[in-house]
């Protein structure tokens, strides 16, 4: 997040263009500002020499190659990570997971570091670069607090060159080198959306050839160079070479546009739409996606997902994490932002004073959200009765699946056809086919000729392999709810039911902050595109994390979380019009929503409680009389919540099932009956959201993709868990699996040692 004051070991094989210099020529000075300085002389590799081996020009921390989990962050600016990302971020530390993060530009805005308001900043001469540099300082300082518990524990720099003639610097926390930050240093936008030819927006559109570099203060880059398109792709893509990753985390790319600035003056005249982000966090994320297209398009061994974090859309809606969170989440800002005035030695300063001790202020910190919410059904039974589930890893699904019923799991298998984004769900119909729902990006190519655009996809089960496995159907388009090419980048995630006569039908969100759906007949054909009434909401209106249900009698069900209420639309069924059904009484929903249809007509609900992340259970009658609330509970974290039958469908009283993301980002596990009883704990730390399934023999099962993009499971006999621990562990056997992998199942704590500003 850049200020609104300007905008807020080694491997065998070798790599080309990777190079590690040294210190020759920096000055005393210099070095003691930076903290700690290593590395031995480098330079210009002599003639007809060997390229150094991969990892030693980016100087991976001792060990990779044998960790299970990389993770990479890339952020457009130094905070970014800290307002967004996080917890994840701390909890992948603590877990003891490679974290680097690369922050494409110095974040430099006005060049003025002083606090909000502060008078002093009207007459202050600009010092972009050292504005940069105490950002960067900020951010050593946080991440050493998460690592260490110290924010003066010392680092280690070190200049290297991800891709040829272009300088960076590599910071390595010297007590825990498994935490790097890479600094590439180009220059920011320096607003939030008003047009700069000179930005990341500029270089993605074509506006300007290439983007210069604005080292940091006293920084060791003597040779600053100009950026094209297609280097910042490669030198994106070297990195992801480099180091591997389980799993990427970035920023939005497909955030709602803001209709009160777009074409007012200074937002982005000509060239777009205002949106509610940094326009940074948004070409940065461009940039990440051509350059993960290219690395998956080299077929790398590593399996890994992808994250993408809401940005500045946080302010506007529901705050969804609890408050102990956000104090820790706004303690290690205060350190970024140098809150406790301390000296680290650097005349630039040691922190973000734009940010320190204002955390709060934005209405940011309060939230954490991935753009794709989840899916409400990504795991299901197949007509033979085995267990199959589902996600995306190199933009690709795969499936997991059971090789006998209750049996060992196989996978994952990747699906034909890639450029998949976010989530997959899956549906059973009638025939005992799955059938699966995902959207697909399609980028511009690596010129920027070409429509940037999504659309949603599904395949069909056509068949099964001798072990298992089910077989599936090319995807085919469902086409877009919007109308042209920018708005249909703002379309949310599927959402899909099946109904008793065989119809299936499938709902988004769409650009204009409402829901659209489209329906399947049981022969096949799809009806267009449809827009549901709109709701009396105003600001940012209906959330992406949609819930579905079609009750026994044929009503369909749409759900959706607003602001300030949750949202119900209903049809009799199969060609007959939605309504906006009467209000359900439930105050607004800080997260997806997930809906389930029980046997005597009712439909219960799961979401997150605003402010608390309680999750709170709910039950629409049969009789289409108002919500009645179930209770509330929890055990913290944020985002989707599984909801699934807990024994037979018909028990009286019913009994359902929960799974979602805890405080310490791994699954917990409940039933309620009707309100959530105790947690249980122990998956590894794992992406997206929570899976839950009966599976043949009456069993639940609990499901998640961990961090080393292995599918990890656990089974509860009888009705359920009853809060105790459940041992979770991988579902079939993965390349990567270490020692490392088998200590995730005990269910890893992040450390909250050590002082903090």
């Amino acid at each position: 997040m850049s200020s609104r004051h300007g905008g807020p070991s080694s491997r065998r094989m070798a790599r080309r263009g990777v190079l590690a210099a040294g210190v020759a020529g920096i000055s005393g000075a210099a070095v003691a500002a930076l903290h700690s300085w290593s590395g031995s002389g480098g330079g210009r590799r002599p003639a007809g020499q060997a390229a150094p081996a991969a990892g030693q020009g980016l100087q991976l921390p001792a060990g990779t190659e044998e960790r299970t989990v990389t993770v990479v962050q890339f952020v457009a600016h130094p905070d970014d990570g800290l307002y967004f990302m996080n917890p994840d971020q701390e909890q992948e530390i603590a877990a003891g997971h490679t974290v680097v993060t690369v922050c494409l530009t110095g974040g430099e805005a006005d060049g003025r570091n002083f606090r909000p308001h502060d008078p002093r900043a009207r007459f202050a001469k600009p010092d972009r670069p050292g504005f940069a540099r105490a950002r960067i300082n900020g951010l050593r300082r946080a991440h050493a607090v998460m690592a260490t518990g110290d924010e003066n524990s010392p680092w280690d720099i070190r200049l290297v060159t991800p891709v040829s003639g272009w300088q960076a610097e590599l910071h390595t926390l010297r007590a825990v080198p498994r935490v790097q930050l890479l600094f590439l240093a180009l220059v920011e936008a320096r607003g939030v959306a008003a047009w700069r030819a000179q930005s990341l927006k500029g270089l993605w559109q074509n506006a300007v050839v290439s983007l210069p570099q604005l080292p940091p203060a006293h920084s060791p880059i003597r040779r600053p160079t100009r950026v094209t398109r297609s280097r910042l792709v490669a030198c994106l893509q070297a990195i992801l070479r480099e180091y591997r990753p389980t799993v990427v985390r970035t920023l939005d790319p497909n955030p709602e546009h803001d209709p009160v600035h777009t074409g007012r003056p200074g937002y982005a005249p000509g060239h777009g739409l205002a949106y509610y982000d940094h326009q940074d966090h948004t070409h940065a994320t461009y940039f990440v996606q051509q350059a993960l297209a290219a690395h998956w398009a080299a077929r790398p061994a590593t399996q890994m997902s992808v994250e993408h974090y809401l940005g500045y859309v946080n302010a506007h809606l529901p705050w969804d994490l609890d408050g102990a969170v956000i104090r820790r989440k706004a303690r290690l800002l205060d350190v970024y932002g140098w809150a406790d005035h301390g000296s680290c030695g650097d005349p630039s300063g040691c922190g973000d004073l734009k940010v320190g001790g204002g955390a709060l202020r934005g209405a940011w910190v309060q939230s954490t959200r991935y753009r794709a919410p989840g899916a409400a059904s990504w795991a299901a039974r197949t007509a033979d009765g085995r267990l199959a589930g589902f996600a995306l890893l190199n933009g690709q699904a795969v499936v997991w699946y059971e090789t006998t019923g209750g049996g060992p799991w196989a996978g994952p298998v990747p699906l034909p056809g890639g450029g998949l984004e976010g989530q997959v769900s899956v549906v059973s119909r009638a025939d005992g086919a799955l059938q699966l729902f995902s959207v697909r990006t399609h980028l511009p190519d690596p010129h920027g000729a070409g429509v940037h655009r999504r659309e949603v996809v599904t395949a069909v089960q056509r068949g099964t392999t001798a072990d298992g496995r089910p077989v599936f159907t090319a995807w085919t388009s469902l086409g877009t709810s919007e109308t042209g090419g920018v708005a249909s980048m703002e379309m949310g995630f599927p959402e899909a039911a099946t109904g008793p006569d065989g119809t299936v039908y499938l709902a988004v969100r769409n650009q204009g902050g409402g829901v659209s759906v489209r329906v399947q007949s049981p022969h096949g054909g799809w009806t267009p595109w449809e827009r549901l009434p709109r709701a009396a909401e105003s600001g940012v209106r209906v959330l992406d994390g949609l819930g579905l249900a079609v009750d026994a009698a044929g009503r369909v069900h749409v759900f959706a979380p607003a602001q300030r209420s949750v949202l119900h639309w209903t049809s009799p069924g199969r060609g007959r019009p939605f309504a906006l059904a009467r209000p359900t009484g439930l105050p607004g929903a800080a997260g997806p929503i997930s809906a389930l249809a029980m046997h005597d007509g009712s439909v219960r609900l799961a979401y997150r409680e605003p402010r608390t992340a309680l999750i709170a259970l709910a039950e629409v009658p049969a009789s289409g009389g108002p919500a009645l609330p179930l209770g509330l509970g929890g055990p913290g974290g944020f985002g989707r919540v599984a909801l699934v039958h807990s024994g037979p469908a018909q028990a009286a009283p019913p009994v359902v099932a929960l799974a979602a993301r805890n405080d310490a980002g791994t699954v917990s596990v409940a039933t309620a009956h009707p309100a959530p009883q105790a947690w249980s704990r122990g998956s590894a730390l794992h992406v997206h959201s929570a899976g839950l399934v009966q599976d043949a023999q009456g069993r639940l099962v609990a499901l998640a993709v961990g961090t080393d993009g292995a599918l990890w499971t656990a089974v509860y006999d009888g009705a359920g868990p009853d809060g105790t621990a459940t041992r979770w562990a991988p579902a079939a056997p993965t390349v990567r699996r270490t020692t490392a992998v088998a200590r995730a199942a005990g269910s890893p704590v992040p450390h909250t040692t050590g002082r903090t500003a």
